[in-house]
């Protein structure tokens, strides 16, 4: 046994370990030169199975279309597509961590190295994106020791422990004389590519390390200027602590990890038979990468969706299930809409009332920690459009006003106006609420904001819809 072997055996053990405690709610303590497991925030939510799956999609296309561009033959070499695990492990956290590794292991199920020695990539990619989950701050690297804390753990730590257990585990295998290629059904499997200890632990450790630590290099910028978006939208994973139901969670998220598992070997059967295996990832068949490319797209395309569609869920169960009077109290003003126009209510003043209300007992208490996040913009855009849509139950829509502090919402079937003839538009309710919802925002935040809101189209005037423009200063 080799002085590589006897080093990367720990290496393997500590990641193996954390892997599993990870999968089970627990993560590794250091204290004083002890280590303990301390059991952790359930994120294994429905957002954190779905994070998973896109992760992994993700981390395949973007491997397989970022084929290795060789910097010196048979020495070194670069693939892009690596930059991405410290994206996604400190963004999605473990689900991203596990999304990382189970992506490595679908791009080796076409790509060529698909072998028993998979696992080796699959623990080393794994701890890639788990370095950075652990050591980044909230926010990230916005201080130097942050960024000192950063190089050391990240592009060199991550990076040299994914190496050791890659390279570790492949030389075990390769030792045991595990030899023998993972079977396939309807076709022959190519041989199990065998490397000497020189190929392992000079050409191939070399090359994983020195791409690791170049794309850690990258990633750490990536992660700053992705970070406001991904907060934003209610996919970072301390966000969402608390948040969505996590019943049976573990076990779901357990058997999605399976699925991909067995994906895996579908996709290595598949490949093997249309002759595509070995072929796609590869720098001398750009063409084959296509495939990549189409991966990582579906994989993005996917997470723009997730993140468009999670918090406007949440906001709609909790203001549906909540029963309470705050929730429900629009329902009850509604209802009586004609005998309230009839007697001249200021609706206005009442609407900005009602949006208070709806804030303080509806939004701050289930969405603060998210919301302080946010800015004005996408606070309007990705929360008053989504409680509109169900206070007013109808489709609503928002879109940049005439300046970049300012947006118009459109409700297409408005219930206060519907059978309502008017010469001047009557819907200041809407305007009121919707203002109400904005100055609480701020004022959670601390920011004294100026709000605006006035009714600029009305159903009632013979209008298609009812627009409000809401400004802010």
């Amino acid at each position: 046994m080799n002085l590589n072997i006897v080093v990367s055996l720990p290496i393997i053990a500590f990641s193996l370990l954390t892997f599993v405690a990870g999968l089970l709610g627990y993560e590794m303590k250091f204290t004083k030169f002890r280590a303990s497991l301390v059991k952790t925030e359930s994120v294994f939510d429905w957002i954190g199975i779905q994070a998973m799956f896109l992760s992994a999609v993700v981390y395949a296309g973007s491997l397989a279309s970022t084929a290795g561009i060789t910097l010196v033959e048979g020495l070194t070499w670069l693939r892009p597509g690596n930059v991405m695990a410290p994206l996604l492990g400190y963004v999605f956290g473990i689900p991203g961590c596990v999304g990382v590794a189970a992506g490595n292991l679908l791009a080796d199920s076409f790509s060529g190295y698909y072998s028993v020695a998979s696992v080796g990539g699959f623990l080393g990619n794994f701890i890639l994106a788990y370095i950075p989950y652990r050591v980044l701050s909230d926010p990230p690297l916005t201080q130097v020791n942050a960024v000192l804390r950063y190089f050391l753990f990240v592009a060199a730590g991550s990076t040299l422990m994914c190496a050791y257990v890659i390279v570790g585990l492949f030389d075990l295998v390769l030792s045991a004389g595990i030899t023998y290629p993972i079977p396939v059904v309807g076709g022959v499997p190519p041989p199990v590519q065998v490397l000497g200890e020189d190929a392992l632990w000079g050409s191939l450790f070399t090359i994983i390390a020195t791409n690791d630590f170049a794309m850690s290099l990258v990633a750490g910028p990536l992660i700053v200027a992705s970070f406001r978006y991904f907060s934003e939208k209610g996919l970072f994973w301390k966000d969402r602590l608390g948040l969505f139901e996590t019943e049976r969670g573990r076990q779901r998220f357990l058997t999605s990890l399976f699925l991909i598992v067995v994906l895996s070997f579908v996709s290595y059967n598949l490949s093997i038979v249309f002759n595509v295996y070995g072929k796609i990832g590869r720098s001398e068949d750009y063409l084959g990468n296509l495939v990549g490319v189409l991966f990582f797209v579906a994989g993005v395309l996917g997470v723009v969706s997730v993140s468009t569609n999670s918090v406007k869920n949440r906001i709609l169960s909790i203001l549906i299930g909540s029963g309470s009077v705050d929730a429900r109290a629009l329902e009850v003003y509604l209802a009586s809409r004609r005998d309230v126009l009839k007697t001249d209510v200021l609706d206005d003043e009442a609407g900005e009332r009602l949006g208070t209300l709806v804030f303080s007992k509806t939004l701050q208490p289930n969405f603060g920690r998210l919301l302080r996040r946010v800015r004005v913009q996408t606070f309007i855009d990705d929360y008053v459009k989504h409680v509109m849509l169900y206070m007013m139950n109808s489709v609503c829509s928002v879109e940049e006003g005439p300046d970049s502090k300012s947006r118009i919402i459109s409700i297409e079937e408005c219930v206060i106006c519907r059978g309502v003839s008017s010469d001047s538009p009557t819907c200041g309710l809407i305007a009121g609420f919707s203002r109400g919802l904005t100055k609480s925002f701020g004022e959670m935040k601390g920011e004294a904001l100026a709000v605006s809101a006035v009714e600029v189209n009305c159903k009632a005037c013979g209008d298609a819809a009812c627009k409000v423009q809401l400004g802010w200063e």
